[in-house]
């Protein structure tokens, strides 16, 4: 029976089991490791706990049922239920960090911004508000409708001019080569799928504009990234954030062109100054020919 267990397991969403997410399928069986997780989020367990495993669900101790694609959709919501729930206290519990790194950070990430247009992604409660340039039209979003909120009393009490809207990076509400410069501070952690947000960062960007980005990415160092992608489950659960993410890496598959990445802190905080190609018209055989 036990056998036959392991085969459906395979087929199945393990749920509760380490609170991380809704639930999550087994991706790996390979020798005495077995991974179980999903993109980004993944449990490293030993042949011993994968046998503990069986039996609690024989003993109907965990849930388990057939697997159920995740999609983007369901995961975003996932995403946006953790960050309205967290929103009353988002500030406190990142005050000690913005005294001393964040905010330090932020000054450089703005002073990078380039033209007028200028599109803040993930505005979350307003903290770039008051690194904004002076002369600059700036249109900031949230998928989070309490975060949002948030940012609206803070763009108020400060008397900060921005177009405040509730909007998902994975699919921005507007047209094609609309901002000079796109900038994001610790956003794409949180995105369920990065890409495809960076994509839609490109679509919106003119040709030719900047993308701005202050992200934690996973350590290049074995050990420490090791830690990273253990207790990264832990971290999406109680702040919505991966701390294992490869940006770098996700802005070069969207295709934009990297100019600078500049390390902020122990080889995980980076500044990533990215731009959007500009188109070169065909000009034909014939100009070649001169």
């Amino acid at each position: 029976m036990t056998d036959n267990l392991e085969k459906e397991m395979i087929k199945m969403k393990i749920v509760s089991l380490c609170h991380a997410c809704e639930a999550c399928p087994v991706v790996k069986l390979d020798g005495d490791r077995v991974e179980i997780g999903e993109k980004d989020n993944v449990c490293v367990l030993t042949r011993s706990g994968w046998e503990t495993l069986k039996q609690k669900i024989l003993n109907k101790e965990i849930e388990a049922e057939p697997i159920r694609e995740l999609t983007t959709d369901n995961a975003t919501e996932l995403a946006r239920k953790r960050y309205d729930r967290t929103a009353v206290v988002y500030d406190l519990c990142e005050a000690i960090s913005e005294r001393f790194g964040y905010g330090k950070w932020r000054e450089l990430l703005w002073d990078k911004a380039e033209g007028i247009h200028i599109l803040e992604v993930g505005v979350g409660t307003g903290k770039n508000f008051s690194y904004y340039p002076p002369d600059a039209v700036i249109t900031a979003i949230d998928f989070s409708d309490r975060m949002l909120k948030r940012a609206k009393d803070r763009a108020s009490k400060q008397k900060v001019k921005v177009r405040l809207q509730q909007m998902d990076v994975q699919n921005l509400e507007f047209e094609d080569n609309t901002f000079d410069t796109v900038v994001a501070s610790l956003v794409f952690c949180s995105v369920p799928d990065p890409v495809r947000g960076l994509m839609e960062v490109k679509r919106v960007c003119k040709p030719g504009g900047k993308i701005v980005l202050l992200e934690h990415i996973l350590s290049a160092n074995p050990i420490l990234g090791w830690l990273m992608n253990l207790v990264n489950p832990l971290a999406v659960r109680m702040r919505g954030a991966n701390i294992n993410r490869r940006t770098v890496e996700n802005i070069l598959r969207s295709r934009l062109r990297i100019e600078q990445v500049t390390d902020l802190f122990a080889g995980i905080f980076k500044l990533i100054e990215a731009r959007k190609e500009t188109l070169v018209p065909y000009k034909g055989l014939a100009s070649q020919r001169r």
